[in-house]
């Protein structure tokens, strides 16, 4: 095969592995799907109307349409491309509910049967509160204009159907909101300590790294272990096994700051991130948390201490590395007699 094939086949890969990457956020981000569908459709739908429009003479209509479509197509490669698909359904709702108000005064009547598509849409794409905002102003508008409608009767059955629509769509996306939060809860903390779970500490971590990156942001990461834990479960049981571990935890979130966070990597171990803290904070918190675990422990005559390993985030880490440092400095503490703090070394 020549060479000059390669740069060919080099590319191919590329392709296919951006397509591939496509398709797997796809499947992961549900939100970005939604949207892409919804917003890739109508500005399709749009668009075949503007064909229409100007094949039937109406060119003021089809430069409406087209620009409508554009629009639509705008707004789902900024959800791609920008950060939060969150912020781009509620621009997506707000270019929506514009849009429908326009193709209602220049298209009349016909176009505003387009507004309990949007209504449905709205709720689909972006948060409850957004949506229902959106909602009231599109119905306003609607309502408002006396020529879309041929008696007052007529009207008030727009309005109320119109407020149906969006109740339906306001409790379904309230409850869905609710029912998300509480899946993530389970998906991302340990049900016993409350604790973040490893799949969040990864996220988090990984959060931590790029900031240190591009913001120069100081971290530091503690990783605490249980001393003679097993012993406690031998000789008192796993339910107060159970009761240290929860108390640990409640110790370490008293410490911490809303910025902090505090992850069970699991069993007896845990990792305790602290944000935006530099070296002499970070020695500060993290011995304030041994005495007070220690001190918490005598109280209820349980013979259990921890060992604490905390390393500095360096330019050259990235979060296994940082999180492997911290731990190697753990396992010093415990070869060191356990019941002890110890930093990482720098390289």
């Amino acid at each position: 095969m020549s060479t000059a094939n390669k740069p060919n086949e080099r590319s191919g890969r590329s392709l296919d592995s951006s397509v591939a990457g496509r398709i797997k956020r796809l499947r992961n981000e549900f939100d970005l799907a939604i949207l892409s569908i919804f917003g890739g459709s109508s500005a399709v739908v749009v668009g075949a109307f503007a064909i229409y429009r100007f094949a039937t003479g109406s060119i003021i209509g089809g430069i409406v349409d087209v620009a409508i479509a554009l629009g639509l197509s705008s707004v789902v490669v900024y959800a791609w491309r920008g950060r939060s698909v969150a912020h781009a359904g509620a621009v997506f709702v707000a270019f929506v509910v514009i849009a429908c108000i326009a193709s209602s005064i220049v298209f009349g009547r016909t176009a505003a049967y387009w507004a309990f598509v949007v209504l449905s849409i709205s709720f689909v794409v972006t948060g409850p509160r957004v949506a229902l905002a959106g909602s009231i102003v599109l119905i306003a508008a609607i309502a408002w204009q006396s020529a879309l409608f041929n008696s007052l009767p007529e009207r008030a059955i727009f309005v109320v159907t119109a407020a149906l629509i969006t109740l339906y769509g306001w409790i379904s996306k309230s409850q869905y909101e609710i029912q998300k939060r509480q899946l993530e809860t389970l998906a991302h903390h340990d049900p016993l300590t409350h604790a973040g779970n490893r799949r969040l500490m990864q996220k988090t971590l990984e959060g931590a790294v790029v900031s240190h990156h591009k913001r120069h942001a100081v971290a530091m990461l503690a990783v605490l272990d249980l001393d003679h834990f097993k012993s406690i479960n031998d000789r008192y049981g796993h339910e107060a096994g159970d009761r240290v571990l929860v108390m640990l935890a409640d110790i370490v979130r008293q410490r911490l700051s809303e910025k902090d966070s505090l992850f069970r990597l699991g069993g007896e171990e845990f990792v305790v991130l602290l944000n935006n803290t530099t070296t002499v904070q970070g020695a500060r918190v993290v011995n304030d948390l041994h005495q007070q675990f220690n001190a918490g422990m005598d109280a209820i005559s349980m013979p259990v201490t921890v060992s604490i390993g905390w390393a500095e985030l360096l330019p050259d880490d990235d979060w296994p590395s940082w999180l492997r440092r911290a731990d190697e400095a753990m396992y010093r503490a415990k070869q060191a007699g356990r019941n002890q703090v110890i930093m990482a070394s720098a390289s």
